[in-house]
């Protein structure tokens, strides 16, 4: 089953708000089976963060089209499990039952990015 949804998400002003940064954070609920697409602008000052929360043993999958946006996957105490200037697809056996996030931060000297995101959760 594939959703597609527009942008419905929490707007947090980072610690750093001096600077107008931004933290984005969206929940991607998920039945195993199930991958929802998420499209938008990210601007210059904006970080979003999606969350996924598999069971232990599940394999989650992640897609990314755009430029100027550089994706990272973070484990739920923030440690960064993969992260490169190029990822575009990422696939992981969730090793705990709990929360990961997908990053997507832009690129430095790029004031706008647009980009579409497919997120899934398999069975392994």
């Amino acid at each position: 089953m594939i959703a597609s949804c527009q942008q419905q998400n929490t707007v947090l002003p980072s610690p750093s708000s001096t600077t107008g940064a931004l933290d984005i954070n969206q929940p991607v609920p998920l039945a195993v089976g199930q991958t929802q697409d998420f499209s938008g602008t990210l601007k210059s000052n904006e970080t979003i963060h999606f969350l996924l929360i598999p069971q232990s043993g599940q394999r989650m999958t992640v897609a990314l089209e755009g430029t100027g946006v550089q994706m990272a996957i973070l484990d739920q105490d923030s440690r960064v499990l993969e992260e490169k200037a190029d990822l575009k697809e990422w696939q992981g056996v969730a090793t705990y039952s709990g929360q990961y996030f997908v990053r997507l931060i832009p690129i430095q000297s790029v004031e706008r990015s647009e980009y579409k995101i497919s997120l899934g959760l398999k069975a392994n």
